[in-house]
């Protein structure tokens, strides 16, 4: 099967290729299996429950692992790319035929939490007289090292739990649109380094971000098993990020480390999230939905500690006493 692929400019983009098969319904008084995602719930009474996996592929910022030269001079930057990885979660819902809360709009609530993680590594050795470079987190020094190998990995988690509240707005038996409000709450981890023998340089950013989107999830059955969905949203949030980073020499015995160093750094602000996202959904036996989707998310602000890029490459070689 083909899965279209989506685009979104902004300042963090993702896109996820993915599969969502419902695992077993909890409670439900009709008859046949729940489904959470794009498009209507084929139940209107009950409690549901679903699970989804896939790719991910993140469009973000590479970062700087070590430097590495035929010399001892003119480095070339090596880095690292944490840009692809998986994504798993599961949702919980309850669906009614009336408006769960008197007086408001929405007739099914969704509770849902996500897991995503990417991650790279590298590792070069410099021989024939080349060096491996590596720089503080300042940066103020420069270590050089012949005929060494540098090594360097990244990786990024994050974690997302939120609430769908639904209501579908039905316009023929095969044709209906999902209004959807979803508070979240995402925290995030990014982890860097980059090292050679005889010293080592660390990052990590931990963060998150607060807020709401509104979606509209159009359902179109294009025949009695095969339905086409989709979602486009977008909603506001806010974020705040904590950065760590720190450097220090290996094996320089009782001597000045000229690598020593530790540095602290914070941000927040507000961003605008969107997603767009496309799939099929199938029905499967006599109760059963699975469908297949590809959903590009953007943001437009995160912080700008920025893990490990806070090290600048090395360009030449400095004194290191």
């Amino acid at each position: 099967m083909k899965l279209g692929l989506f685009v979104l400019v902004g300042g963090r983009s993702k896109l996820r290729l993915g599969l969502t098969v419902l695992a077993m319904t909890v409670f439900v008084s009709g008859q046949g299996f729940a489904f959470g995602d794009m498009g209507k719930a084929p139940t209107v009474q009950g409690t549901y429950v679903s699970m989804e996996g896939g790719f991910l592929l993140l469009n973000d910022d590479e970062i700087f692992g070590f430097g590495k030269s035929n010399s001892e001079t003119n480095f070339r930057n090596i880095l690292v790319s944490p840009d692809d990885g998986y994504f798993a979660g599961g949702m919980i819902g309850y669906a009614s035929t009336e408006p769960l809360i008197p007086g408001l709009w929405f007739k099914r609530i969704e509770g849902y939490a996500l897991h995503e993680r990417a991650e790279d590594s590298t590792s070069s050795r410099a021989s024939g007289g080349g060096s491996i470079g590596l720089t503080d987190v300042d940066p103020s020094a420069l270590i050089t090292a012949l005929n060494d190998r540098g090594r360097a990995g990244a990786s990024r988690d994050a974690t997302e739990f939120g609430l769908k509240f639904e209501q579908d707005t039905i316009y023929d038996p095969t044709w209906s649109i999902t209004w959807v409000l979803s508070p979240f709450v995402r925290l995030t981890d990014e982890d860097a380094f980059g090292a050679c023998d005889c010293a080592r340089r660390t990052g990590n950013v931990d963060s998150w971000l607060a807020g709401a989107l509104i979606d509209a999830e159009p359902e179109k059955w294009i025949s009695p098993n095969v339905a086409l969905v989709g979602r486009l949203g977008a909603g506001l949030y806010g974020f705040n990020g904590d950065g760590t980073f720190r450097s220090h020499g290996i094996g320089f015995g009782g001597g000045p480390d000229p690598l020593a160093a530790h540095l602290t750094d914070s941000d927040s602000g507000v961003g605008f999230r969107g997603q767009l996202g496309a799939g099929l959904k199938f029905k499967v036996g006599r109760s059963g939905l699975l469908e297949t989707f590809a959903e590009a998310a953007c943001s437009s602000a995160s912080s700008s500690c920025g893990t490990a890029t806070r090290s600048s490459p090395p360009r030449k070689r400095r004194p290191t006493s």
